[in-house]
């Protein structure tokens, strides 16, 4: 009953359609939450791997219901290009930082903007900050960096898959010569872009217990942005991923409050183009 009820009060404070972005050669598929009491500040949220979950609709509607308009990505032009060759990371990085881009194009240059991801979505995330000067606020949740040592090392099935069929079609010996054959073909990496992040405000959830995307990568993200808010637990990717949205979800919401300044006020995004 208390989750109804959550639901019937962001029915009632929001409006959502599924909208797509883009061009005649790049299209964005986007969910747009768009609050009836806006506060003048948008939130990007970057779903994990397998894309828009129930989680990113909770975090839409509770964001949505503090006046935030949200825009889940969904789906992008060549997001689901899978090969062994090693350039694919850089290249699915790239589409991924477009279609961020198309989105941020869609709204007014004085709206304040924020961005939440999940997994990858949170290195999606993490790579976003070093790429676009709009994001002023960033919380991520168990995401990592070098992206490379993360490929390498997470225990994420598809990620051991590719590694396993890199192996025998390139001849590795060990995780080093993938590493290092790997590490240089991925520029788009929180560590090898400009310190946009500097002076903004980051948030971060950790879990030093995490396999999928290891707990030491997920500290050295931290090393590097030095966020001024931190989450941490001590249980594996999925249950901190599940942990965060129990204890934290409030939480996030004010992040994004208190980290986007006063907003726009009485101003909501005009249906963006493609809107039905």
């Amino acid at each position: 009953m208390i989750f109804l009820a959550k639901d019937l009060w962001a029915a009632a404070t929001c409006s959502h359609e599924e909208i797509e972005l883009g061009d005649a050669e790049f299209k964005v598929q986007t969910s747009f939450y768009q609050s009836r009491s806006p506060n003048g500040k948008t939130v990007l949220i970057m779903p994990p791997t397998g894309g828009n979950n129930a989680l990113d609709r909770a975090y839409a509607r509770g964001l949505c219901s503090a006046g935030f308009d949200v825009y889940i990505l969904n789906r992008w032009t060549g997001d689901d290009e899978y090969n062994l060759e090693l350039g694919i990371h850089e290249r699915l990085y790239e589409r991924t930082q477009k279609a961020i881009g198309f989105v941020l194009a869609e709204i007014p240059d004085n709206r304040p903007v924020g961005i939440l991801g999940t997994s990858v979505g949170a290195i999606f995330t993490a790579t976003a900050m070093g790429v676009h000067d709009r994001l002023k606020a960033a919380f991520v949740i168990t995401g990592g960096a070098p992206i490379a040592s993360v490929i390498v090392n997470s225990d994420q099935l598809a990620m051991k898959d590719a590694k396993l069929k890199r192996f025998e079609e390139f001849g590795f010996k060990n995780e080093q010569e993938y590493l290092t054959a790997l590490a240089p073909m991925i520029l788009l990496d929180p560590f090898k872009l400009p310190r946009k992040f500097e002076g903004k405000k980051l948030g971060m959830v950790i879990s030093e217990e995490d396999t999928t995307v290891p707990g030491e990568y997920q500290l050295s993200l931290e090393k590097l942005w030095n966020p001024q808010t931190v989450y941490r637990f001590r249980n594996d990717h999925f249950l901190t991923i599940l942990k965060t949205w129990i204890w934290h979800r409030g939480d996030i919401v004010r992040f994004f409050q208190s980290s986007l300044g006063s907003g726009v006020e009485g101003f909501s995004n005009p249906p963006p183009a493609g809107s039905n």
